[in-house]
């Protein structure tokens, strides 16, 4: 009978951000796990001390703790769900009355870290969680479904983890696809220590999943009611941990009304829901700079790795990483993209079955964040986007007032002065139609249509 192996922790625990082993998961996990340890403040884990530095973490324990009972005390205390059966991660810091990030979080988990059976037990009847949106009035409130889970890997990954002994005596842990999204193991299995397999399993809440939902895809309103979607992991390059805490705090919590400092960029279910890999990846950094400038510290990410999850041609049963895009913390046309984000650009709609689901207003967004990423000039493509009359009049209305937004934050002198000429040229051409109207008594509206 083949010895059953313990997954224990050494004492102390300890993690270097610089150590030249680590990857951006590695980095992400790290930021994951010093937010975690900065929710504890209130009720951490019993018998465990704890200390985070901007690039060092230490997790220690006494001798009346055991290496077993600390890692159980501590995935108690970093791994949750609340009463109604969603994913509730304490290092994120989703307030206990924001049901609307807390759902598009664990909407975005289940499909991209937990996305199989062996990974969580999920609810077998649906649930119904009454959401309000930014454009409803009065009692208005959105029915949203999901599914529930009783327990996920993360919660008991002690007793879980895929243990091996190798020749050395070292005892190594599989790196599972739940572990770290698409990772795909070969002949052998993905092994690392049992403290670096720890450490890898904060990437979930270190890591930030946005649900896409692209606008320009041609059969959108079958894929949505099919729930065809696609789910983008944002990995971090964190570079100060006890900053990355500080801003990550600020994100998620319900805030004051009065201090509109703050307020005015509180993150909603909507603004999880976005057209493109690149976009999610710019929303987040953009999110932690406006909570970087209130609690006045310095960027605490140096850029971060979009990584698109979804179904490929080798394997229909589940999603996989489809694509990684590598984005920057800025980029020259930076303002025009914010400019674009600044404009609601989702929106509920209803389904079959009176069921809401939240869709892209428009492209604009998505095609400025592509092209910033790609290097290539922030309105690339933008012609085919109002190839027709139907799509021109549909971009009017979709960003009403918001291409007016963006034209205002163009930095580039030649795109200002190329904008100005043909503004020129439009204002002639409007005083010429105006002017044959008034000579031959027409509409004017009519030859403008024309």
């Amino acid at each position: 009978m083949a010895k059953k192996l313990n997954a224990t922790l050494p004492n102390p625990l300890e993690f270097r951000l610089n150590d030249p082993n680590f990857t951006i998961y590695h980095r992400a996990a790290l930021g994951g796990l010093a937010a975690t340890i900065s929710a504890w403040r209130r009720n951490p884990p019993q018998g465990i001390t704890t200390e985070v530095q901007s690039d060092y973490i230490k997790l220690h324990w006494g001798d009346d703790v055991t290496n077993e009972q600390a890692f159980r005390r501590i995935l108690e205390a970093s791994f949750s769900l609340n009463d109604i059966g969603l994913i509730d991660l304490p290092g994120q810091r989703v307030d206990a009355d924001r049901d609307d990030l807390r759902l598009v979080a664990h909407e975005g988990i289940l499909n991209s870290f937990l996305q199989s059976k062996d990974a969580r037990k999920v609810e077998s009847e649906n649930r119904i969680i009454p959401l309000r949106s930014p454009d409803d009035e009065g009692d208005s409130l959105r029915q949203l479904k999901y599914r529930g889970i009783a327990k996920y890997f993360h919660q008991h990954a002690d007793q879980q983890l895929k243990l091996t002994q190798q020749e050395d005596g070292l005892i190594t842990a599989a790196i599972e696809q739940w572990i770290i999204p698409g990772a795909v193991k070969g002949a052998v299995s993905l092994n690392a220590s049992i403290s670096e397999a720890f450490l890898l399993l904060y990437l979930m809440p270190g890591c930030c999943v946005f649900t896409l939902r692209p606008r320009r895809y041609s059969k959108r309103k079958q894929d949505i009611q099919r729930k065809k979607f696609r789910y983008c992991l944002v990995v971090p390059d964190v570079t100060d941990l006890k900053k990355y805490s500080a801003a990550i705090a600020f994100i998620s919590a319900k805030l004051p009304k009065a201090n509109q400092a703050i307020s005015t960029s509180q993150v909603t279910y909507l603004d999880r829901v976005v057209g493109g890999a690149e976009e999610a990846a710019l929303r987040f950094l953009i999110d932690l700079e406006a909570q970087e400038e209130v609690v006045n510290v310095r960027p605490c990410v140096a850029g971060c790795l979009a990584v698109t999850m979804g179904k490929v041609a080798w394997d229909t049963q589940q999603t996989n990483r489809s694509a990684i895009v590598i984005v920057k913390q800025d980029y020259p046309e930076i303002e025009v993209f914010k400019a674009a984000k600044k404009h609601r650009n989702s929106k509920f709609i209803k389904v079959k079955k009176g069921e809401n689901l939240a869709e892209v207003i428009s492209p604009i967004p998505e095609m400025v964040a592509a092209n910033l990423a790609a290097q290539r000039h922030w309105c690339s493509n933008f012609k085919k986007l109002i190839e027709t009359k139907n799509e021109f009049k549909q971009m009017l209305s979709d960003m009403k007032g918001g291409l007016n937004e963006m034209h205002k934050a163009i930095k580039d002198e030649e795109d200002k002065a190329v904008i100005a000429v043909f503004q020129e040229a439009w204002n002639r051409t409007m005083g010429q139609l105006g002017g044959v109207a008034t000579r031959k008594g027409s509409s004017f509206d009519t030859s403008l249509d024309k």
